[in-house]
């Protein structure tokens, strides 16, 4: 299961949404055991959701304690009209650090 979690995230990050059936024919031909469930576009369409969710809680969640961030967005119309929009943020969290201090230059 862990595999099809992985395919699903890399078409997500590389938007090729028809491509999951594919990829894992693919892993199959190559040994993998993928098993014989979770192989279409819907399932995979589940998985990209997970792992949408995951990521936005967890980005809450460094927020939160964050002492510092900001936030950038920008969008764009392409070729087919398709809107497309990103959003960037930086955060800064010195608990994540090893040394909470931080030097003066």
């Amino acid at each position: 299961m862990q595999k099809k979690f992985e395919v699903a995230y890399f078409i997500a990050k590389n938007e090729l949404r028809t491509a999951y059936e594919n990829i894992l024919l693919l892993e199959k031909h190559h040994g993998v055991d993928l098993g014989d469930t979770y192989i279409n576009r819907v399932q995979c369409g589940i998985f990209i959701d997970c792992h949408g969710e995951y990521l936005s809680e967890k980005l809450k969640q460094d927020l939160k304690t964050a002492k510092f961030y900001s936030v950038l967005t920008d969008g764009s119309t392409d070729s087919s009209i398709t809107e497309k929009e990103v959003v960037y943020v930086l955060y800064f969290n010195p608990t994540d650090c090893e040394n909470n201090e931080i030097e003066p230059n």
